[in-house]
């Protein structure tokens, strides 16, 4: 090339036949624009029925029964009682050992069947055969408790050769597992719940060489035990994974167990919970109380059942009933739960209950009261009760009919058994009834 003519404002070049081949070359020689890219984004928001009939959809059927695999209920089930295997494209791209991107895997998942101690590989990337499987899943039972393990491969089949995620998963639970595969590396790693790239902290160390992959596989063989997924996320860049609408939200559901506990029972289980989404942080309830029993005279109720721990996604609480020898009647509760989860309004839940009483009424009864007063004596109060000896009767006394307190206990020793009672008459109670503690 010449250079003909400089000047401050303007370079005129003069180009050759050569140097326009020359740009040519560089443009077509070009890397791909650096722009992230979601590839897959499914949340199985579709009608109850087959994944791979669904309208529109990019899912393709590659073993096992065809159309077995449906989703339900924004979720799709897999189990080892299946076997379709299906795969989606990564919108419609490959990535080999040229490829300088790092891909990115969101399952929003929860293990609702324990899978056998040997597992099963559930996710992975393919490029065809099984000889291209590459950035293995892995969910298998935990020896040591009744939860689940989860394990990652570059390439290998068994999950004895794979590396594990550091703690056991709940059953039940939902967790948002992310899984990266660098193409031109072969290399995988694994985060639970993780809130940026290096919490990736699991790193799948067998050896595996680079395969050309262009589509992500879900699977279901034996051994598997039972798993719900609600969202598949791939992009290659982490931060897109947090930005896109499957995002998991929180969310808190509350389940009354016992709406009439009785005296006797003790403590009996009053309500459950369980949330699912972000579990990262605590959580408290707040409870008020209303209606005739009252807390601490007619039942306690342990307030640290209130407060859900950071990781912590089900629990019970309990009430107890005051065990007491008054004859009250039953006595209405009423319970309201508030709660505000992260970035969401404060949320309320009411619901009824009965305490039940256990005393009632005795078989024995009152046949005759007679109050004996003089003068130079002190006061006595005949009370003649009828009722087969040997039984224990109870006696309450009220001034107004609504307010009964025990009085006094004892057996009957006759049929006809007299009770005598020394008293003044200003506070002698007004009424009187024979109570039987059942």
């Amino acid at each position: 090339m010449k250079i003909t003519h400089l000047n401050p404002y303007r370079l005129r070049i003069k180009p050759w036949p050569w140097a326009w081949l020359a740009i040519f070359v560089c443009l077509a020689a070009s890397p791909p624009s650096l722009q992230s890219a979601v590839l897959v984004d499914e949340t199985f928001s579709g009608p109850d029925g087959p994944l791979i009939e669904q309208e529109g959809t990019s899912w393709m059927h590659t073993s096992g029964s065809e159309a077995e695999l449906s989703q339900e209920g924004g979720v799709i089930k897999l189990s080892s009682g299946q076997t379709e295997d299906l795969a989606i494209p990564l919108a419609q791209a490959s990535y080999g050992e040229d490829s300088s991107e790092t891909l990115f895997v969101k399952l929003s998942l929860r293990i609702t069947d324990s899978p056998s101690t040997g597992g099963a590989y559930v996710a992975h990337f393919r490029g065809g055969g099984s000889s291209t499987y590459r950035g293995r899943l892995f969910v298998l039972a935990d020896e040591s408790s009744d939860n689940v393990r989860l394990a990652i491969t570059n390439g290998a089949s068994k999950a004895s050769e794979g590396s594990f995620w550091q703690d056991a998963i709940a059953l039940g639970q939902w967790q948002e597992l992310v899984m990266s595969y660098q193409p031109s590396t072969g290399l995988t790693r694994l985060g639970v719940n993780p809130k940026q790239e290096s919490d990736l902290i699991i790193l799948a160390e067998d050896v595996a060489s680079p395969k050309t992959i262009h589509q992500f596989a879900l699977r279901q063989a034996s051994g598997m035990g039972a798993i719900e997924i609600k969202s598949l996320m791939i992009s290659d860049a982490f931060p897109d994974l947090d930005s896109n609408a499957s995002k998991v939200e929180s969310s808190l559901h509350i389940q009354p167990l016992n709406d009439s506990p009785v005296e006797f029972d003790g403590s009996v289980p009053f309500f459950e919970w369980q949330r699912e989404g972000d579990l990262s942080q605590s959580l408290s309830l707040h409870i008020q109380w209303a209606g005739e029993a009252m807390m601490g005279e007619d039942f306690e109720f342990d307030v640290s059942h209130l407060t859900l721990e950071a990781g912590q996604a089900q629990g019970r609480a309990y009430i107890q009933p005051v065990d007491d020898i008054l004859v009250e009647g039953n006595e209405s509760l009423q319970a309201t739960l508030t709660w505000a989860l992260p970035n969401q309004p404060e949320q309320s839940m009411a619901w009824q209950a009965t305490l039940i009483d256990d005393e009632t009424l005795a078989t024995a009864s009152l046949t005759g009261i007679r109050l004996n007063h003089s003068d130079s004596a002190e006061t006595t109060l005949d009370i003649e009760l009828a009722g087969a000896p040997g039984e224990l009767y109870g006696l309450e006394v009220s001034s107004d009919l609504n307010h009964w307190s025990l009085w006094q206990t004892g057996t009957l020793t006759e049929a006809i058994h007299l009770v005598q009672i020394d008293l003044e008459p200003r506070n002698m109670p007004q009424f009187f009834r024979t109570a039987w503690h059942q």
